[in-house]
């Protein structure tokens, strides 16, 4: 089935202009995409081409893998592979012809494990050596799960049933290590069982599971497990290790305890942590971080952290210090239209989300505009904007009639639409948006009393309103917006001392908050 809700997400600023734009890196808001094959599932790992970011593989819990050659917005499933129960996908860095993919244990030997393509994906065989010697300690039908290539050398990292299983070739031949060796043997033979694993530059590799939180700095030949907590990780969190793009020493990691999902970092490597965030949830689909680059202010380096909670996505602005990450503190939702995220597939410059995985499928990102408006004679531009944030092309052009003081965008259900305000006479237009960032249908017209000088949307939680002013009394109305665009019925109404010129709504946190503004006293 393939079903699109689009959405688009914008927020006013007035320069002399009245212009119209969405945060960077277009991380609000995604859109649900799913390959139309029955066998499909939930996708639970993507990976991207390095050499091509069009080119994106996704793994479904239960039917395979998919490939796309146009970042996500069609989908081919891959028939040469053997498996089903995929776990995790991931491509060579220097050689995209090489893609590994894990699949979990089920009933029959030669479908489980670890499987290699050398051409991209079309083709796979699972690589001898790959499955770790049967015996007391290793069962018979035993699962792989995340993968890890350490850049710029052949070296491949990958968790499984029992233990680390380490390849020196890409993927060609396999050794085995288990982490603690001296841990009891449980009744399924998974006491080594490492879940996620983490490779950067220089042979520091982290790796997490059942078998404890462990780092080596040479390459996987010494290990030192991690003091305090957290002891171990569980709940097949594959993609649980993260580390900053400034400094190999900060990591993160995605942690699920009792009714519990946090978010630990680490300051030096992965030999201690401390607890960032937690999140209660009763149930929770398999935990993950991510940590992307934006664009940062000078002098700064900024980056963002991506924590799925199980349920939901949420991220934060962190500064690079060389003593520790700096937290700003104002963690957002990632605006989703199905819940229980897997992993983003992230271009191979490591600052886009190209395409997110879920429980109900792929979703695409919605793409990002700019609104400008003159109010002295209407005319109307329409810009996409560039994940670097600067301006792309014109999407289009209006001549409207003269006036117009304000424009602003809310989200109602899954639709954006555009509001504007004439200050003089009180006319009110609302227009649906449409996908391609145009303006669409005129739906909605009101005729209010002339003076109103603010006529600003917010949320609260998913719930859209309206707070209009009045500069000269002080006069405040506050509306449901609804579903179809419309202004529903008031709210509250409250009677201000007058002079208030800037009204504007921020969230920090779960809570949205009013920020009121005197021009002339300051």
């Amino acid at each position: 089935m393939n079903r699109k809700y689009p959405t688009l997400f914008f927020a006013v600023l007035y320069v002399g202009l009245l212009a119209a734009t969405l945060s960077l890196n277009g991380c609000a808001s995604v859109e649900e995409f799913q390959p139309n094959v029955r066998e499909g599932g939930r996708a639970v790992s993507l990976a991207v081409d390095p050499s091509n970011d069009d080119v994106i593989l996704a793994a479904s819990e239960t039917g395979g893998l998919f490939r796309s050659a146009d970042r996500g917005r069609t989908w081919r499933y891959l028939d040469g592979f053997g498996g089903h129960l995929v776990r995790d996908v991931a491509f060579a860095p220097q050689n995209s012809a090489v893609v590994i993919a894990t699949t979990k244990g089920a009933y029959r030997v030669d479908e489980t494990g670890i499987w290699r393509s050398t051409d991209g994906g079309n083709t796979w065989a699972i690589p001898t050596g790959s499955k770790a010697p049967v015996g007391n300690r290793c069962g018979e039908i035993g699962s792989a799960w995340g993968i890890a290539f350490e850049p710029n050398t052949s070296r491949v990292f990958v968790g499984t049933d029992c233990g680390l299983a380490i390849s020196n070739d890409l993927g060609v031949s396999w050794t085995h290590v288990q982490l603690d060796p001296t841990r009891p043997v449980n009744g399924r033979r998974t006491q080594n069982l490492i879940f996620s694993v983490l490779a950067q530059n220089g042979g520091r590799i982290n790796a997490a599971g059942e078998d404890g939180v462990w780092r080596s700095q040479d390459g996987g030949v010494t290990w030192q497990r991690s003091t305090g907590q957290p002891r171990q990780l569980r709940g097949g969190i594959i993609h649980g290790l993260a580390a900053s793009p400034y400094d190999q020493d900060h990591l993160f990691l995605a942690h699920r305890a009792g009714n519990t999902s946090a978010l630990y970092q680490s300051s030096d490597g992965g030999a201690t942590w401390s607890q960032l965030r937690s999140v209660a949830r009763a149930w929770a689909r398999p935990l993950f971080v991510q940590a992307l680059t934006i664009p940062s202010p000078p002098g700064h380096q900024e980056y963002r952290v991506f924590f799925g909670d199980g349920v939901r996505t949420r991220y934060v602005t962190m500064v690079h210090d060389p003593a520790a990450p700096l937290d700003q503190g104002n963690w957002d939702l990632v605006r989703e239209n199905h819940a229980d995220p897997s992993e983003f597939a992230i271009d191979s410059a490591g600052v886009t989300p190209l395409v997110l995985a879920t429980d109900g499928g792929v979703h695409t990102l919605v793409p990002t505009f700019l609104f400008l408006l003159k109010e002295r004679d209407g005319r109307v531009h329409v810009h996409s904007l560039r994940s670097d944030g600067s301006v792309g092309a014109q999407v289009e052009q209006h001549d409207w009639s003269e006036g117009w003081t304000t424009a602003s965008f809310f989200v109602a259900g899954a639709t954006t639409y555009l509001l504007l305000l004439k200050e003089a006479t009180g006319q009110v237009h609302i227009h649906q948006m449409n996908t391609d960032g145009s303006v669409g249908d005129h739906i909605h017209t009101y005729d209010w009393p002339f003076d109103w000088t603010q006529a600003v949307p917010y949320s609260v939680g998913d719930t859209p309103f309206l707070f209009r002013l009045k500069e000269r009394n002080g006069r405040v109305n506050i509306y449901r917006l609804q579903l179809d665009g419309s202004v529903g019925a008031e709210v509250e109404r409250h009677d201000w001392s007058e002079g208030w010129t800037t009204v504007s709504f921020f969230r920090a946190g779960p809570n949205t908050y009013l920020l009121l503004l005197k021009e002339g006293d300051g």
